[in-house]
């Protein structure tokens, strides 16, 4: 957990720059791509946008109530969730990922912090998750950052949701080779097909938002 709340620290520091290259004009959309990351190799990125008709404060605390509330689902149970300050969150979980070609046990971390600032509204959350392989984690990287409507700042906003999904090796590896090979590759899989769902997920959730305001968020699994 140190690890996570040092890595969500790093992330708000940097939440400046997510979105350069991005459109300036906010609408509803929600796009997944493929990357190779210098250090992170093989990479998934999941941007989405939407603009909601309802004040900054209101959007954020609806979604920050909404994923600080304890919840079952069908491939997630959660260990623990408790709040280690008023604007930081811990989660212990387990959960199968599924793909096309198996379904793989996971059990995952994460630390999730609240940064409010005059103009915004910044949520990170940094989570580990790892399957059977030794030395093998699969992150998870979100950010999800509220800012005031140009032309109607104090009743409307948009909201921008910035995910990353790679594998991550460890030091002192004990599977051998072939098995790191094995497991890259289903995993990259699995992180791909995870990505889809993700995609398809803040996709509707940002519809909901846009179309019934923030209190119909409902069903966050992160």
């Amino acid at each position: 957990m140190a690890q996570l709340e040092i890595k969500a620290a790093e992330m708000y520091l940097g939440s400046r720059g997510l979105f350069e290259g991005e459109s300036k004009f906010c609408t509803i959309s929600c796009k997944m791509r493929r990357k190779a990351d210098a250090h992170h190799g093989e990479m998934v990125e999941i941007v989405s946008c939407a603009p909601l008709s309802c004040p900054m404060e209101i959007a954020s605390s609806s979604l920050w109530r909404e994923l600080t509330t304890l919840r079952t689902f069908p491939d997630k149970t959660y260990r623990y969730m408790q709040a280690s300050s008023p604007n930081v969150m811990e989660k212990c979980f387990d959960q199968i990922l599924r793909s096309n070609a198996a379904a793989t046990p996971l059990n995952g971390l994460q630390v999730m912090k609240k940064f409010e600032e005059a103009d915004r509204v910044v949520l990170v959350r940094a989570s580990r998750m790892l399957p059977a392989t030794d030395g093998l984690h699969l992150r998870s990287d979100a950010w999800t950052i509220f800012t005031r409507s140009e032309a109607d700042p104090t009743e409307a906003c948009e909201v921008r949701t910035f995910v990353q999904l790679y594998m991550e090796r460890q030091p002192g590896l004990s599977a051998s080779p072939k098995d790191i090979a094995h497991s890259s590759t289903a995993n990259a899989e699995d992180a791909e097909q995870f990505g889809c769902r993700e995609r398809l997920h803040y996709l509707i959730k940002a519809l909901r938002i846009s179309s019934f305001g923030p209190r119909s968020i409902k069903g966050e699994r992160f």
